[in-house]
């Protein structure tokens, strides 16, 4: 069964995992290393996965392999790496649940991360945020934040603004150049920095 995490435990587990196999955590977090090379994940790329089933990646049964869509890993990489990001949270978050099942095909995974009315949608919704978690760290989100916001600040289109520019009317205009530091979507990134924002 599936518990219910609060996002501080999510986070936790993402801050142990960076601990744990990149703890000098430069940016960007390098997570197809960290998969490949200290799990020892086999990584391998589906031509027309996503194009065929609507999913980006998935785990084997036995939790030895992530697929993921060959053309996201080669052409568009910072959605490749929250798809990893995310993968990697189902295997730290529901990795004993999922190896129990004892899935057999990728129909049975959908069925079961995925939800299709069991309920499973949490275990999506977890993984999400594990993954935001995990190629955003708070302290490293913090800082960038922080020096993106003085530069934006310092632009005439907003020092001529009549109104109070704070953060959350500034996080959409960051995004991008945030996005860049940590090497994942623009809406990846706006997405984070508007959670950790109302969090504070």
């Amino acid at each position: 069964m599936i518990q219910f995490l609060s996002a501080q435990a999510i986070e936790d587990s993402a801050a142990t995992f960076l601990k744990k196999y990149h703890p000098e955590r430069p940016l960007p977090i390098p997570i197809e290393e960290i998969l490949d090379l200290k799990l020892g994940l086999n990584i391998i790329p589906i031509p027309g996965l996503f194009n065929l089933h609507n999913i980006d990646a998935f785990l084997s049964s036995d939790l030895t392999g992530l697929y993921i869509d060959h053309d996201h890993l080669e052409y568009r990489y910072s959605r490749a790496r929250y798809s990893l990001a995310h993968e990697a949270g189902h295997l730290m978050l529901h990795g004993d649940y999922l190896a129990g099942l004892k899935m057999n095909s990728l129909e049975m995974w959908k069925e079961v991360v995925l939800g299709k009315g069991t309920g499973h949608a949490m275990m999506e919704t977890q993984a999400n945020m594990f993954a935001s978690f995990l190629l955003m760290p708070r302290d490293h989100v913090e800082r960038e934040f922080e020096k993106v916001k003085a530069e934006l600040k310092a632009n005439p289109f907003f020092s001529q603004a009549k109104f109070l520019l704070d953060d959350i009317t500034l996080a959409p205009f960051v995004a991008g150049k945030m996005g860049r530091i940590f090497d994942v979507s623009e809406e990846a990134a706006q997405y984070r920095l508007i959670n950790w924002i109302n969090a504070r």
